[in-house]
């Protein structure tokens, strides 16, 4: 399978924002006997109970990952276009009064801005992936206005590096960047990871594909919890591959499994949606399901804004 261009943009706009309001219910949990049995349904939501961080958040809401997200669509409005400083300070602004679950590289880098003022160079020392899933708005925003995979790339590094400078997360964010820009100009998967790894050819991109070789035969979720289901960059990213390695063609299982795998499925299910989505549609999910996330009409307001700029 692969994407037309432009025809599948808005698809994975609004996929990103679902791969993680449809984990928020189970974020965080790590034992997977618990979410398999909580995990009933797959055509709906559910509301955060098994553990505390999104307290206040109800069915259909995003964690702090797609709140942020939102906020960066939000910025490329206000700028009409994307602009590190500004974004950088109204991250600040937005972050600062935000009343939902702060981790650790927000407070850090909430701290740094508040001694250096310099927005630009005050980013944590977190090596998490959440320093780059929320880039859906601006990948849509490169996509529709420019050709330029540089510039692409820059963007999301520019981004990135607000709140996670980090060199390994730097590294997953260019390999993403390239994969996205790949499969965005008609490579199909596996085309456009082998891409992306040559193009990103670090040492930390090579530990992601050996750790690859050992989940030979597992089961998914198996597979998963030995990648490593946290935060951190190494196992989110390799779990991030293995999925797209296994469920390519199948989006609506890939996203099951990354929720029933546990731990930070949100970051990782917005790297998934944006990509699946790009990919092959909304293949396999009720378009209304889609549309009881509650931010449906702010992302609408971001595509059409978008579009706009093209006129």
């Amino acid at each position: 399978m692969k994407t037309n261009h432009n025809e599948n943009l808005d698809i994975m706009l609004y996929m990103s924002f679902f791969g993680d309001a449809y984990s928020l219910g189970y974020h965080w949990v790590y034992d997977t006997k618990v979410i398999q049995n909580k995990f009933r349904q797959f055509d709906e939501f559910s509301t955060p109970g098994i553990v505390s961080y999104h307290k206040g958040k109800s069915k259909g809401d995003l964690t702090h990952y797609g709140d942020q997200g939102i906020f960066l669509l939000e910025s490329i409005i206000r700028e009409k276009g994307f602009n590190k400083e500004k974004f950088a300070r109204f991250w600040a602004e937005k972050m600062t009064g935000y009343s939902g679950y702060k981790d650790h590289a927000s407070k850090q880098t909430l701290e740094n801005m508040e001694k250096s003022k310099d927005y630009l160079k005050s980013g944590s020392d977190s090596e998490d992936l959440g320093g780059f899933s929320t880039i859906a708005p601006l990948i849509y925003y490169n996509l529709m206005v420019s050709s330029d995979e540089e510039n692409f790339i820059a963007d999301i590094v520019d981004q990135t590096i607000i709140t996670h400078p980090k060199d390994i997360v730097l590294s997953g964010a260019r390999f993403i960047g390239h994969l996205v820009f790949s499969v965005y100009n008609g490579m199909n998967l596996k085309e456009a990871t082998n891409r992306a790894r040559k193009l990103e050819n670090s040492p930390f991109m090579q530990t992601i594909f050996n750790a690859l070789k050992e989940t030979e035969g597992d089961d998914p979720v198996e597979a998963i919890v030995k990648l490593g289901q946290s935060c951190h960059i190494k196992g989110a990213l390799s779990s991030i591959v293995y999925i797209l390695e296994r469920y390519g063609e199948n989006s609506r299982e890939g996203l099951k499994i990354n929720v029933l795998a546990g731990g930070d499925s949100a970051a990782r299910g917005m790297v998934l949606g944006l990509i699946f989505g790009l990919y092959g549609g909304d293949s396999g999910f009720s378009r209304s399901l889609i549309n009881q996330m509650n931010c449906t009409g702010k992302i609408l307001q971001y595509t059409d804004f978008i579009k706009s700029l093209n006129k």
